[in-house]
């Protein structure tokens, strides 16, 4: 009989270790719990300001694609290879 009390005894302290540590974790995945809520606030933010960004530079890049900037580009290019080449030969 008191075999079966001392048994019985470290059962009852196991089980309350476990309870222990069962509540510890609990605790500790509510708070990752909350940080993973955190973080993915955060990343929808970020991810909406990011749209908002491409969008803006979408539309930049489409108003800049006209034939006068190319031409300016071209001719900006010409005047350095001849300004390069004046250098070179003096």
């Amino acid at each position: 009989m008191r075999r079966q009390d001392d048994t019985l005894g470290y059962i009852s302290g196991t089980l309350s270790t476990l309870a222990s540590q069962a509540g510890l974790i609990g605790q500790e995945v509510t708070e990752h719990s909350e940080m993973l809520d955190e973080l993915s606030t955060r990343v929808d933010s970020t991810q909406s300001r990011l749209s908002r960004v491409t969008r803006t530079m979408t539309d930049f890049l489409r108003k800049n694609e006209d034939t006068r900037s190319s031409w300016c580009i071209a001719i900006l290019i010409l005047i350095l290879i001849i300004l390069l080449i004046l250098v070179i030969l003096l």
